[in-house]
């Protein structure tokens, strides 16, 4: 792990903080300068929606530019956009901060993702994603700690000041630090002799049959278009693809159904705090030992647990929690921190397993753009259930959805169907 410590974990830890202290700051903001309670939470939202919509792009720009120089780019736009939001105070400007901050953010996560992939040997890439997730958390927990501070002497700039110095810190480290001399070797894994041992056959040889592609002089630099990328690989985007939406669905819930279902449960604000850091708390202590698993035991056992726990978490919350009160909600709050945990780097691992050699940030991107859409869909979902019936039964009908979720994914990641993971000659067999 230690190639990307300082190239991807440490940035990483501080693009979050950057995001984590400003988005704590971004609603109160508009709502400082006149939004309505509805407005201040689009304008929070913005930061998602250009996440969505920078996913792509950022894969593309990626593919054309590399990791490195996205990268850099990326965190002084961020240092930039978050010290740009500390001098405005309407709320369409700060809309427009928050989208602009979205999209630097999504071309990080696909440029960092891809570089991962290039530097971390295919026996420890699980593990690598989950670190990235998990340090990703403990930036978005530290972040707001540090806003927080700051705030006693610059008011709710205070939380803007530090994202765009988190960011600029992210900026220098990328500049300064160095890249691996072997960069490249180990995401190959056909490429390195040690890295393909540590391989199951099947992916040695699609691994060895990538490299042979990729170094035949016959064949065309052109990268291929979104369109022939989506077509080439429609079979993983619209069966695992949906997983990963699943499982983002559920996850986006945690920190709108715990504070809601408290609150109607009569819970205090000091509870409600304690119920939230307790389910944190069960989060951050499973990101590395998730990734383990995921590199010893196979992705299929990771995310089937990750989905199944969140969805019985879910429904335990909707009925206990109308039937139990606060102990059925706690109960279901901790049990989504768990299963979330346990899918720390998952999406990611996934993706990464999928992606081809050639147009991998692209197809990165696509990937990411499935991420995000669960991660969107789930407060609306959560809203619109509701509306017709009730939040306890919100979340049942939710839970239901992650449990659906985990069965889809025993199918589509069993090692007897063919695809990236694919046991030795299931391939030939289907």
């Amino acid at each position: 792990m230690r190639p990307i410590v300082w190239p991807v974990l440490v940035p990483t830890t501080l693009i979050f903080g950057a995001e984590g202290a400003a988005m704590v700051v971004l609603g109160l903001s508009a709502i400082a300068g006149g939004a309505s309670l509805a407005l201040a939470a689009l304008v929070v939202a913005t930061v998602g929606i250009g996440q969505l919509a920078g996913s792509i792009p950022a894969g593309q720009l990626t593919t054309r530019y590399g990791e490195r120089r996205v990268l850099v780019v990326a965190s002084l736009a961020s240092t930039v956009t978050w010290a740009g939001a500390a001098l405005v105070s309407s709320p369409a400007a700060l809309a427009a901060v928050g989208f602009v901050g979205g999209v630097a953010s999504a071309a990080f996560a696909v440029a960092r993702q891809s570089y991962t992939i290039d530097v971390v040997p295919h026996a420890y890439r699980a593990r690598a994603m989950s670190l990235l997730g998990g340090s990703g958390r403990v930036g978005l927990v530290l972040g707001p700690l540090a806003g927080a501070g700051l705030q006693v002497w610059f008011g709710l700039a205070g939380g803007f000041v530090v994202a765009s110095a988190a960011a600029a810190l992210a900026a220098l480290t990328l500049l300064v630090v160095r890249e691996p001399g072997d960069r490249g070797v180990a995401g190959a894994a056909g490429s390195s002799p040690a890295a393909t041992a540590s391989l199951p056959a099947t992916s040695r040889d699609r691994a060895a049959a990538q490299d042979a592609v990729a170094s035949d002089p016959r064949r065309t630099t052109r990268p291929a278009t979104l369109r022939e990328l989506v077509r080439a690989h429609a079979s993983v985007l619209a069966t695992v693809g949906i997983g990963v939406v699943v499982i983002n669905l559920a996850r986006s819930l945690r920190p709108v159904l715990v504070p809601l279902a408290l609150s109607e449960a009569g819970a205090d604000a000091h509870t409600t705090s304690l119920v939230v850091a307790a389910a944190a708390a069960a989060e951050l202590m499973l990101f590395y030992p998730a990734g383990v698993v995921m590199d010893r035991y196979g992705r299929r056992v990771v995310a089937v647990s990750c989905s199944g726990v969140m969805g019985v978490g879910l429904i335990l919350m909707g009925a206990l929690g109308a039937l139990e009160g606060l102990a059925g909600i706690v109960a279901g709050a901790v049990l989504l921190g768990i299963g979330s945990g346990i899918g720390s780097g998952v999406v990611k691992t996934l993706g990464a397993d999928a992606a081809p050699v050639r147009d991998r940030a692209t197809f990165l991107g696509v990937w990411n753009v499935l991420g995000e859409t669960g991660g969107a869909a789930g407060p609306l979902a959560l809203s619109a259930l509701t509306a017709v019936a009730s939040l306890a039964g919100a979340g049942v009908v939710l839970g239901v959805v992650a449990l659906a979720g985990a069965v889809g994914l025993t199918r589509w990641l069993s090692p007897g169907r063919a695809g990236p993971w694919a046991r030795p000659g299931a391939a030939a067999g289907a």
